[in-house]
């Protein structure tokens, strides 16, 4: 099998889990009241169903790149309904960045209670990332948020206004 043929194979497999929530559409293709069909250019499968439409129309759009991920498994095709929204791995060397860029204690709570993802265990990490320790004894999201945007208004308090890292 050419490495395109395995790509196309593993895009409509992960097509087929994406439809998976709809055994019509499975029993219709094994009925035979269904079928696959290769479409040529210019053409287009009449169909009530608009889901088919789109998921096709997303299969041509994919690059190569991208049905490269897939085949390997480092990428998937998720539906992602409208007012969704993607969430990607939290990178604390990032944030670390960004809170030292924020003037005062309240722009800095206010960034770090924005991101759901900045959990008490995270926190304490984003502590240790800006040099800051924190106590034990604070174990809440608000505390820890609370102590991390004091030490570092402190810290811009002393060096005027900015703060570059420790």
């Amino acid at each position: 099998m050419t490495d395109a043929a395995a790509e196309m194979a593993t895009v409509f497999q992960q097509l087929h889990k994406l439809f998976k929530g709809s055994p019509g559409q499975v029993g219709a293709l094994a009925s035979g009241s269904s079928r696959l069909v290769i479409i040529g250019p210019g053409q287009e499968v009449v169909d009530r169903r608009p889901g088919l439409k789109s998921a096709l129309l997303f299969a041509r759009k994919l690059t190569s790149e991208e049905a490269a991920q897939i085949d390997s498994g480092q990428a998937r095709i998720r539906l992602v309904r409208k007012g969704g929204r993607i969430q990607y791995p939290l990178d604390l060397g990032e944030t670390a960045a960004a809170v030292r860029q924020l003037l005062g204690a309240e722009a800095i709570v206010k960034y770090l209670d924005s991101d759901s993802r900045l959990v008490p265990a995270k926190l304490r990490q984003l502590g240790y990332e800006l040099n800051i320790e924190v106590p034990a004894k604070l174990r809440s999201r608000g505390d820890i948020q609370f102590h991390l945007a004091q030490v570092l208004a402190g810290h811009q308090a002393r060096s005027g206004g900015t703060n570059q890292g420790d």
